[in-house]
């Protein structure tokens, strides 16, 4: 079984698990103009496992590229990046990782808070709906809309089944 080389993170450090991405490992040797690949694969639940060619000649560096898949519909909001490895290969025992930028957006202002948690509710309502629909879209005539007055009141409270 391969070694684990190296880890995928975002930049606090938290392992992207769900992450779906490819990797590839390329080898500039001494004396030539363009980096060879060497090796390519997978990445499989935030982790890098391979095992890396021993190069034939002096290395005058390795690097690791991630690309992220862009998935409609996906979870897409990190973006690819390359480490360099100056005239080495990276190792296990280092305990390197990659880290992906953020490439999604962060609200700053609660008003912007608000509603991307408002755009939320309302997106997994819709496809909730869809997914098992019932009377409620009957009982309720401006669905999708807003999602107040498609729930009860007050959620904590026991709600009668019709």
């Amino acid at each position: 079984m391969p070694e684990t080389v190296l880890q995928v993170t975002d930049e606090a450090g938290t392992l992207l698990t769900p992450l779906q991405a490819t990797f590839e490992v390329d080898y500039q040797f001494v004396g030539d103009a363009e980096p060879t690949m060497v090796l390519e694969g997978d990445v499989q639940r935030g982790l890098i496992q391979a095992d890396f060619p021993e190069p034939v000649r002096e290395l005058q560096f390795s690097e690791v590229k991630v690309r992220t898949d862009s998935i409609p519909g996906g979870w897409d909001a990190y973006a690819g990046k390359t480490m360099v490895f100056e005239g080495r290969l990276p190792s296990a025992s280092k305990g390197d990782s990659i880290k992906l930028p953020f490439k999604g957006v962060i609200p700053t202002t609660t008003e912007e808070k608000r509603v991307a948690v408002q755009s939320r509710r309302v997106e997994i309502l819709n496809s909730l709906l869809q997914r098992y629909p019932n009377n409620a879209q009957q009982t309720v005539p401006n669905l999708p809309g807003d999602i107040d007055q498609a729930l009860p009141g007050n959620l904590g409270e026991d709600v009668p089944l019709p």
